[in-house]
């Protein structure tokens, strides 16, 4: 797990050990667990996925780009909770990362 900031000063924390084809199957556990509401539907390139989502006032991104798994703030509010979302994955998705499949 990895946290910095972009050029947009976004926050986002990405995982580097987190095959693409386990993407639906973790953000469809983080949208159950932390009941996000899809703001659109998600966008397939070659090498990203991406999709966001609201959770109260705050804009998120779930994407899968270039061999990683990011959660990016969109905006100042979804800060704390894409913290508690990267928690959240760094604990229970020990069993999805490369290593063990």
């Amino acid at each position: 797990m990895h946290k910095y900031r972009d050029f947009s000063n976004r926050l986002n924390i990405e995982f580097s050990d987190i095959e693409i084809k386990l993407y639906n199957i973790i953000t469809e556990d983080i949208i159950s667990k932390f009941n996000l509401i899809k703001i659109d539907e998600a966008i397939f390139g070659i090498t990203v996925i991406t999709q966001d989502f609201k959770y109260y006032n705050s804009i998120i991104s779930l994407e899968w780009e270039n061999g990683y798994y990011n959660i990016l703030a969109k905006n100042r509010e979804a800060e704390s909770i894409i913290i508690e979302i990267a928690n959240y994955i760094n604990k229970n998705n020990k069993n999805n990362k490369k290593d063990n499949l």
